[in-house]
Parts: C-alpha cells; structure tokens; sequence
C-alpha cells in the first residue's frame, strides 16, 4: 500500500525539524565556553568552530525554504549535511556524536527517498543571480589558489612545491574545514586568504537567498483573455474591488477546472489578491482552493485583501486566517434621499456648491472624445498628487482609464467659470447593479462642497437608471472590533495605526468622509495563507499598494507631523 500523502509531509516535516534542530545545537555549541564541553563538540564536529558557525547559520536559512519544498534548499542542504557527516564520520567516539552521525543520516535517507517532493522551483532571473555569486566566491578560491602557487617560497622550493590542485585543497580546507591559515596549513598570504574566506561564504550566503527566490508561472494576458475576465467581472463580481482585475498591475489566473478568474501581484514570495476570485457562487470554493493549491505547490504565501463576508466562511473551511480590516461604505440607492438630519453636512456642502456656481456633468468617452476635458482632468490629477503626503495608491484603487475606459462612468465638476475642479470616476460591481466610487480627485482651489456634489448627482443618476448599489469603498481599519469575539494581537496592532498613524494615509478623515453620507457599512476582511498573518505579508500589503514602499509612508508621517505642527509655530 502507498504511502498517504500527509503520513509522507509529516515524515519530511519531521526530517526538516531535525535538520533545524542540528543547524541550532551546532550554532550554539560554537559559543560553549566550557572546555570540557568544547572538547566534546571538537571530537564531534569536523570542522573550526568559526566554519561551524557559518555553516549552522546557512543551515538554519535553509530549513525554512526545505519546509516549502523548495528544490534549491534540498540540494543544498543535501550537500552540506553529506558533507558534514563524512567529515567527522571517523572522528566520532562520544556518545552525543554518534547520536549526531544517526540523526543525519535519518534526515539525508528522508531527504533522498522522498527528493521528488521538493519541487518547486526557483525563479530564473534569481537563480542566475545567485549563480554569479557561486562563480564569484569560486573566482576568488582561483585566486587564492593562484597566490599561494606563484608564491616564490613555493616556485623556488627545492622539493618542487606544491602543484596547483594542492594549493586548491588547501584554499578549500580554509573555507570549508578550517576556517584559519595557521590550521589549514597554507603558507602564505594569510590576510588574503582570511578575505577569501569571509568573501566566499558572503557569496555563498547571497548566492542562497537568491536561488530560493521562488518561481510563479505568469500566464500572459491576450485581448482575448482580457475580454473574457471582464465578461466574468460584469457577471459575477459582487466585490467592489473585482473591476480593477482589468487593471495593468494585475496578473489573471483562470480556473482551469470552473469557470473564474483571479487577479494577483506578486511581492517577494507572497502573492496579494485584490477582492475576492470572481466566478458564479456554485463554484467559489472550487475555484478558491485551486488557486490555494497554485500558490502552495509554488511556495508562495497567499493574502486576499478586501474580500467582503460573502465567502467568509469559504475561507475559513479551506485553511485560510481572516481578519477584519474595516468597513465599506454601502448605499441603496432605492432607499438614498438628501432628506433628514443624518446627511446634514453633505446637504450643506451641497447647498454651499451650487451657490457657488458648481455645475455637474457626466462624460461618455465612448460616445464621443473630447481632448479638452480628458486635458482638464489630467490637469486636476495632477494637481492633486501635489497635495499629497504620500505617493499614488495603486491595486485596490484603479486609475483613471481613459485609454481604456471599457464599462467605467465619468461625473465632473465645473467652477462658475467653466473651469474643471473635480472629478469621480465610477467602476461596476454587483454584477453591473452597482458603483463604486473609484478615483475621487479635486483642485485644491474647488469650491466648497465639490465632491459632495458630484457624489449626490452621481447617485441620483444612477437611480434614475434602476441601479440598485453604490459604494464609496472601504474607509480601512475603522471600527476593527467585532461583537462577541476578543481582539486578536494583530486587531490591537491595526487599532494603534487607526489612531496613531493618520499622517501616513489619514484613516481617520476617510471614514469622516464616508459617514457623513450615513452609508451601511459592510465589514472587509484580509484572509491569508498560512493561517498566521506574519510580518512579510504585512509588508507586501504595504509595498504593493504602494511601490515605494515602508520609506514613502515613513516620509508622509514626517511631512504630516510637520505640516500639523505649522500651526503652532512662533
């Protein structure tokens, strides 16, 4: 009978818990000051201690990537346990070396018996990287070899010196065995030969977290394929965010056993989805664990940001962690009057607007283009990335397309003196019985009350119409608490950037400017695979909403921090 596949995963887990655990007693026993007990670890170990050392360190970098069953870190570690065990193979007459010698001959009869396992490859672009370091550090062992060879006390020897695969093994025994001149023997050039050393296991280090960069088939997307997703998005993408998987920065993958599509990036070894996969609701869970499996037979963490609480369960039954990340301002539009003192304040500045000459249109490019607005709303753009802290958000909001504007609606605002100050650019949802306020952009002079305005006669003409939804979108990290469940460490962690860190995006003033509309508010949640939100998914979230990264944010906190204290100053 065959072996099951999780009694399999267990044993290979098992084998790369060892390897760990050896990688961290030969680390630790490096720094033993005990003499008794360095003697013990001398009679075990077949190497200096500072070759220990390294070795544990590269080992311990290793296991990691050996538990995601990546090829690079099984062949590496595969070679350095081998090697390791046959170099103090008869050197071991102690009890805890011999225990050493079985155990790392259990992980490498695991590690070779069940080699097929790891396979997932590593990216190529990154692996010819990692390849020029290994040619490096060789390059520099060459040199080595060379300068101990050429030397005049080795040409000049009467017994006829050594020849030059000798001066090779000695350069070898100082980086691999050694870890000295003096105890490698080599004659000559010990200041050399101690920059070789550290500068071929820098290069062998660098060369690793290269090579186990891993690989993600990208599958291009043709026109066709293109056409297909946004047939997918009008049918069934009931996410706000599912429009923007016909953006740029997305990459499509198709279901190939129902009928969907996903819309990922990629950050390091995490793959970060915009909403929720699109495809009928009969076929989410399918379509939900075939992309799982997708990342994971890659070794790519998973995050899905946005997702609403409609396949909240779904992601739960198939392995994924879900934490609440805020709330999404929702409207019914057969419901949404101006009356009543909850929209007070938007009536107000809507009043204020229309006083003031503010005027509302509604531009069809596919109708008919006209370079004088598309110029004009550049021009606003523009003018409004100026007044920004940080740089332009990207992935969970779209762009404005007008090259492309497919099924996306246009409302803009002009002065009393014809001049374009503002503008909002719609994207379906709810299977096109929706719209969700995507890019929302005003010139700092625009009067009072300009977005406000274009927001009310936008939905009032997409009731007109018989639309049932509109959304403003998520005001993110508002209100993360929820009834009857404790706050988890990341919810606490999340709560501290809602309340601390508002120069960075302004969390705050967001949510104010959804309120004041008196939306409902549906509850959106990040999921995650594995189970633990760790700190690399963290950064991915950050880095691939904007490409500039932790430094960006950082300098708005800076700029906001400054701009705040102005006020104060003399």
């Amino acid at each position: 009978m065959s072996m099951t596949f999780n009694n399999r995963n267990q044993m290979i887990n098992v084998a790369v818990g060892i390897t760990f655990a050896l990688s961290l007693v030969l680390l630790v026993f490096s720094f033993i000051p005990n003499p008794a007990l360095e003697q013990v670890v001398s009679n075990v170990i077949n190497s200096r201690k500072l070759v220990q050392r390294v070795l544990a360190v590269v080992l311990l970098v290793t296991t990691y990537n050996l538990y995601k069953r990546k090829r690079v870190a099984w062949i590496v570690t595969v070679a350095l346990l081998g090697i390791n065990m046959a170099g103090h193979l008869f050197r071991a007459h102690h009890a805890v070396g011999v225990l050493i010698i079985f155990l790392e001959a259990l992980v490498l009869v695991v590690l070779l018996i069940f080699a097929r396992d790891f396979n997932r490859a590593s990216d190529k672009k990154a692996l010819g990287v990692g390849i020029i370091f290994v040619l490096m550090g060789l390059y520099a062992i060459f040199l080595s070899a060379s300068s101990i060879y050429f030397d005049d006390t080795n040409i000049f020897d009467p017994s006829g010196g050594l020849s030059f695969g000798q001066c090779l093994l000695q350069t070898f025994q100082v980086i691999f065995v050694a870890g000295s001149v003096k105890d490698a023997g080599v004659a000559t050039h010990p200041e050399f030969n101690t920059f070789v050393f550290w500068f071929s296991w820098v290069c062998i280090i660098v060369a690793l977290g290269f090579a186990v960069k891993p690989f993600l088939e990208k599958r291009g997307t043709t026109s066709s394929g293109l056409e297909h997703a946004r047939r997918l998005v009008q049918k069934y993408g009931q996410n706000p965010l599912s429009y923007l998987t016909l953006e740029d920065d997305k990459t499509l993958y198709f279901g190939k056993n129902v009928d969907g599509v996903v819309a990922y990036g990629v950050v390091d070894d995490v793959v970060v989805v915009g909403g929720d996969p699109i495809c009928a609701d009969a076929d989410f869970p399918a379509l939900l664990e075939e992309f799982r499996d997708f990342c994971k037979n890659s070794a790519f963490s998973l995050v899905f940001m946005g997702i609403t609480d409609c396949y909240l369960e779904d992601y739960k039954r198939l392995g994924f962690g879900a934490i609440k990340c805020g709330e999404e301002a929702r409207f019914d539009l057969t419901e949404f009057t101006m009356q009543g003192g909850k929209i007070a304040k938007v009536r107000a500045n809507v009043n204020k607007a229309t006083k003031a000459g503010v005027t509302v249109h509604e531009y069809r490019p596919l109708e008919k283009r006209d370079e004088a607005i598309e110029q004009a709303i550049d021009a606003v753009s523009n003018d409004w990335l100026k007044g920004k802290n940080s740089g332009e958000l990207s992935f969970t909001l779209g762009g404005v397309g007008l090259d492309n504007p497919m099924d996306k609606r246009y409302f803009y605002a002009e002065n009393a003196e014809g001049k374009l100050v503002g503008f909002i650019v719609f994207v379906p949802f709810a299977g096109m019985d929706g719209y969700y306020a995507d890019v929302t952009r005003r010139t700092e002079d625009a009067p009072r009350g300009v977005n406000e305005i274009i927001m009310v006669e936008a939905f009032q003409k997409f009731k007109d119409e018989g639309i049932h939804w509109a959304t403003m979108g998520l005001a993110p990290l508002a209100n993360l608490s929820e009834e009857g469940k404790p706050d988890s460490t990341t919810t606490r962690l999340l709560e501290f950037v809602y309340e601390n860190l508002n120069e960075v995006y302004g969390f705050k003033e967001l949510y104010r400017a959804k309120v004041k509309y008196n939306p409902f508010w549906v509850p959106g949640y990040f999921a995650f695979m594995p189970r633990i939100m760790t700190p690399k998914m963290a950064y991915a979230i950050i880095k691939i909403q904007n490409p500039q990264g932790v430094i960006d944010y950082a300098r708005s906190f800076v700029q906001g921090k400054m701009k705040k204290d102005k006020p104060n100053e003399g």
